[in-house]
This record gives C-alpha cells, structure tokens and sequence, in this order.
C-alpha cells in the first residue's frame, strides 16, 4: 500500500517541480528589457521630474515597455538619477537611468489674452514701448503687476512684438492698437 501511495505522488511531485522551474526560468533581470537608461531631457514644473514622468519617458524610450504597468520608482528621485524597479515578479534587479532637467515654460500667449489694444493716446506718431507695455498691463489683469514684458523693437504700422523678460514664459504675442495723438496745451 506504501508502495502505491509512493507510485502515485511520485507524477505529482515532478509535476510541481516541474512547474516550479518553469516559473523560476520566466524570472528576467529588468536590465535585459530596460535597455535606454539615458533619457535624455525631462520637462517639468518642479525641480526634479515626478515619478511619474520619469516612468514616462523610460517607456517612450524602451519600446517594449510602452503598454507596461509594472515599474516603479521607490525614491523620490535626486541629482538627475533614479532607480527603476519592476512591480512584478517577472523580472528582477533595478536600474538606475539618469536624465536632465528643463523647467517647463508655459506660453505668454496664455496669460496676455487680450491682444487687441484699443486706443493709444500718445505725443508722437506711434507709442512707445512703455506706454504699450502700460496698455496690456491695464487689459490683462494678471499682468498688472509683472515687470517681465518687452518690446524689442519700437511699435510701428499700430503692431508690437511682447516678450518676456524672464525664464517662466516662452514665446512672444503681437498685439495692435490704434493710435491717438495727444494735444499738446
């Protein structure tokens, strides 16, 4: 009876094993799938991209991660560098990627929304910088306040380029405006 019972888990036994070894073969490193480490540029709002973005562009980068859901990053990430890990047991190891930081800029087109000026009054032919530059303050209200706008060349054909003065904001915006000339008393 001993010797049946052996018999019969005998298939049992290496059926599991078997199985085993199937699972343990299926196990990766995550180098082998994660072969872009260099990511290049990340744009953010912050100092250091979030997790999140970073996970992004290693699978922009890594086409075989592109549909994937299983990395992660435990750290938050500093000096450039990140750890990447696999959330599954699929594959093992962690790899560090590293990267660049550009802050992201949002268009001057999206706070200086008023670009028609209206009337301009003013002593010569066309306004100066500053008094187009005091016009789009007035009509856009979030800009009241800044000191970052420029005009590079001066106004002509009732027409001026604004630019902005510093990093936070990129592009420029034309805006017009009519002229009127100021009497002189």
């Amino acid at each position: 009876n001993l010797k049946r019972l052996f018999f019969l888990f005998i298939p049992i036994i290496l059926l599991i094993s078997n199985n085993s070894l199937i699972f343990a073969d299926k196990e990766k490193p995550l180098s082998d799938i994660l072969t872009y480490r260099e990511l290049g540029t990340i744009t953010t709002k912050g100092q250091q991209p979030t997790k999140d973005e970073i996970i992004d562009q290693v699978k922009k980068l890594n086409n075989s991660l592109k549909e994937s859901n299983f990395l992660r990053i435990d750290n938050d990430p500093k000096e450039n560098k990140a750890i990447v890990k696999s959330n599954n047991n699929d594959y093992t190891g962690e790899v560090e990627v590293t990267f660049t930081v550009e802050k992201y800029k949002k268009p001057l087109s999206d706070i200086l929304t008023y670009r028609e000026l209206g009337t301009i009054t003013t002593k010569g032919q066309q306004p100066t910088k500053d008094e187009v530059i005091d016009q789009v303050k007035k009509l856009n209200n979030s800009l009241k306040e800044s000191n970052f706008l420029r005009i590079d060349n001066d106004p002509k054909e009732n027409k001026a380029i604004v630019k902005s003065n510093n990093n936070d904001y990129t592009g420029e915006v034309e805006v017009t405006f009519t002229v009127e000339k100021k009497e002189n008393i």
